[in-house]
């Protein structure tokens, strides 16, 4: 694993926010103090090479904060390089000696294992638009992936053991953004669900015709099994699968039999669903995780959701949570938690 240096490109937007006339100010860029590395998961050590880029905050105590994906080359690298990045810590910037929030960036290229072989995603995109396609969709370059993150494996599914895949069809518009996603094929409903909220919080870079960005029609098959890293590589999961399986369940059931509860470190917001953006009413849904001994969120469910749509959509940010780790009697446990999302629409209070 490389790591480039630290881009801040945040004098401006630093100088602005404090205040203070350009030109006139003593700026001092951060400065890292130590660097925790990225504990990549054994599953994916021979995953092939890569990249991550992150944005995210230097506040005025040196901690990183608000830690955002840019770009990202292989789904199951997330949660390792926030985990990671949260643990760093800097020397603040500095605007006239006084500390500052600073929005920084950060590149991470890695090679996961000696042998290893390209990380190939599991599905193709046509190099050309297919003959017939509408004038729209008729590209000379097509999409190419940017940003990719994981699939919710359905918590019911996963306690069964049971295995499939789902094929999606979409639009990528011509901003690199999925659209109107629809399940050709899939093994069990759940699956297709999964997958049309994994692919619709994804980012392409768009296809062009010639110069200008066009749509572009994609399929694409996701597979749902515990050998996947596009589902799961977390080397905790299978404890929690486990200790969901036992009964009694030893996973404590409420967060406030803890010593204290857990604060809330990376926190992706829910993608709205287009169906449920365009329909232009409030929705909400609750999701329960498994915050496990590490913080990390795991096994979101679906309590209930006004909309089948945004509920899926709320798993699958929830899924990606991160917290501090959760302590019983001053030892890490795992513990059940729900959580709300809640989305309302622009205009609603007008």
């Amino acid at each position: 694993m490389t790591q480039t240096p630290l881009r801040c490109g945040f004098v401006a937007w630093l100088l602005v926010a404090a205040g203070v006339v350009p030109g006139l100010a003593m700026v001092t860029r951060p400065t890292v103090i130590s660097k925790a590395p990225v504990a990549y998961p054994t599953k994916l050590r021979h995953c092939g090479d890569g990249s991550v880029v992150a944005d995210f905050v230097i506040d005025r105590r040196g901690f990183v904060r608000n830690v955002r994906l840019v770009s990202c080359s292989c789904p199951e690298v997330e949660e390792a390089v926030v985990d990671a990045l949260l643990r760093w810590r800097f020397i603040p910037g500095m605007v006239n000696g006084n500390p500052v929030n600073t929005r920084a960036e950060q590149p991470i290229n890695f090679i996961l294992g000696d042998d290893h072989e390209p990380n190939v995603p599991s599905w193709t995109i046509a190099p050309k638009a297919p003959a017939g396609a509408p004038p729209d969709f008729q590209y000379d370059h097509p999409p190419v992936l940017k940003l990719t993150l994981p699939a919710v494996y359905p918590r019911n599914l996963l306690k069964k053991g049971i295995e499939g895949a789902a094929t999606i069809a979409f639009a990528v518009d011509p901003t690199g953004r999925p659209r109107h996603l629809v399940v050709v094929d899939a093994s069990e409903p759940e699956f297709g669900a999964a997958a049309v909220s994994m692919m619709a919080s994804w980012r392409m870079y768009p296809a062009k015709k010639g110069p200008v960005h066009c749509w572009a029609a994609v399929k694409m098959t996701q597979k749902f099994n515990t050998s996947d890293e596009d589902v799961s590589a977390d080397d905790h999961l299978s404890d929690v699968v486990d200790a969901l399986a036992e009964n009694p369940c030893p996973i404590l059931a409420n967060p406030r039999l803890l010593d204290a509860l857990p604060d809330l470190r990376y926190h992706p917001a829910c993608e709205i669903p287009d169906e449920v953006a365009s329909a232009g009413k409030p929705a909400s849904a609750i999701v329960e995780i498994v915050i496990d001994r590490f913080g990390h969120a795991q096994v979101p469910a679906i309590v209930n959701a006004t909309n089948d749509a945004f509920g899926w959509a709320a798993a699958t940010a929830a899924g990606r949570w991160q917290f501090t780790v959760p302590m019983k009697n001053g030892k890490p446990v795992e513990v059940f938690a729900r959580i709300p999302f809640i989305y309302n629409p622009p205009d609603a209070g007008r």
